[in-house]
């Protein structure tokens, strides 16, 4: 085979792989936690605070486990196959907990686990997308923030309906919608100590603010302790304690405001003093924060990989009076890695795969166009007038269409910018060491 042949096979294969390339990252289902092994997002600590309840993540797939509350003496609570079970939480009587299901679309069912006997029952309706669950002070009932599935599932702005609060009892029986309010969003769902309010953070003009709703008469207000905090609360991430005498709330810091990322850190509340106090200094993010029953601590996240996806989380407690924190090592059991040819094309293609094979067609057709047409700098210049167009583009759906598809097609052409320049690169250097 010639020398032209030569350049044209590679150039034709080049060309189907960087189609194909970008061809599979349109199709393929866009999920970090696809092939992730972690902890996950949420925490609860029993009545008693012997054990700790969380969802991890094996190879993509979550279940719930429990934990002594050194780590030791991990547990698998629940063998999900087609859906993934997280956000735990225990009854008064730690013998329940509820947790969420969810399925391949993310909609989020509800269910309770009954500890002893490894018993499951579904308390949500279908058709309903569960964000939270909380069980009553007594335990009896359960108090579940939702919307449509339906409604879910639809693109952000296409949405008619928004959550709400609903009840269920135990037996799954009773359900009862409390509000018909429509919230854009709710969070946090936490009953006080007397069992008479709920309170959870909603999203208004002004930012995230923290709500009352009266149990007994169904009045909405804000809650009392709101106006004490400095600094936005960030959903879903305070925590009463038991007595009610204190706040634990995740604030971005003062020194981060003004810069490039934010940090996330654990403020602790005194609500009779009205003293705040910082907890953490993990310069990264800090979330879930719950406190102990019976000692002077707080449980909490850490994602020490902010602000990539999929979190890393670190499970941590802090002293409340020395601020010390200390690292829990989860001793999770042995299992295989699931390793499989799709996980393989799935890491293998991403941005810099496509980069790279866009950088390497426009090489072999400098190389092409300088020997056979002598036009070497040919397609480095239809790669700028292309980085150009997306440019200009990137201005116009940005000011007409959606500000957001704008910048995604500003980060293409300056991914564009940055491989027209390596190609310009390429040529100049091929040139002068061709005519040596």
């Amino acid at each position: 085979m010639n020398k032209k042949r030569w350049i044209l096979t590679l150039l034709a294969v080049t060309f189907f792989l960087f189609i194909n390339s970008i061809l599979y990252q349109f199709i393929r289902e866009e999920d970090p936690y696809r092939y992730f092994t972690g902890i996950g997002d949420r925490i609860a600590l029993s009545p008693n605070d012997s054990t700790i309840a969380f969802s991890y993540y094996h190879t993509g797939e979550e279940a719930l486990y429990e934990a002594n509350i050194n780590g030791s003496n991990v547990k698998k609570l629940t063998s999900p196959s087609e859906t993934r079970h997280r956000s735990p939480s225990y009854s008064p009587n730690g013998e329940f907990l509820l947790f969420l299901s969810a399925n391949h679309q993310n909609v989020q069912s509800l269910w309770l686990l009954e500890r002893v006997e490894g018993n499951i029952k579904r308390l949500s309706p279908p058709g309903e997308h569960v964000a939270e669950a909380t069980f009553s002070s007594s335990g009896e009932e359960i108090y579940y923030i939702a919307t449509s599935a339906e409604d879910f599932l639809k693109p952000e702005g296409e949405t008619t309906e928004g959550y709400d609060l609903f009840s269920v009892n135990q037996s799954g029986t009773n359900h009862r919608s409390l509000t018909n309010k429509d919230f854009f969003s709710m969070s946090n769902l936490i009953v006080s100590k007397d069992g008479t309010q709920l309170f959870y953070v909603s999203f208004d003009h002004e930012g995230d603010r923290i709500y009352s709703y009266n149990l007994e008469d169904g009045t909405i207000a804000t809650a009392h302790f709101f106006k004490q905090l400095s600094g936005s609360v960030i959903a879903p991430s305070f925590a009463l304690s038991p007595d009610e005498k204190q706040l634990a709330y995740i604030t971005v810091t003062e020194e981060s405001r003004d810069s490039s990322l934010f940090r996330y850190e654990l403020f602790l509340l005194d609500l009779n003093s009205g003293q705040t106090k910082q907890l953490t200094n993990t310069y990264s993010s800090t979330s879930s924060p719950v406190f102990f029953h019976h000692e002077k601590k707080i449980m909490y996240l850490e994602q020490p990989n902010w602000p990539e996806e999929p979190a890393d989380y670190r499970l941590s407690t802090v002293n409340l009076q020395t601020k010390e924190p200390q690292p829990i090592a989860l001793n999770m059991p042995v299992q295989p890695d699931d390793f499989s040819f799709w996980r393989l094309l799935d890491e293998g293609i991403n941005g810099w795969t496509v980069a790279l094979l866009y950088i390497l067609l426009l090489c072999l057709a400098s190389i092409y166009t300088n020997i056979y047409l002598q036009k070497g700098y040919l397609p480095a210049v239809i790669s700028l007038i292309l980085t150009i167009l997306v440019l200009l583009s990137s201005f116009i759906v940005a000011a007409a269409i959606n500000p957001w598809y704008g910048i995604g097609l500003g980060m293409i052409a300056l991914s564009l910018a940055i491989c027209t320049v390596f190609v310009f690169l390429f040529i100049y250097i091929f040139k002068r060491l061709s005519h040596r």
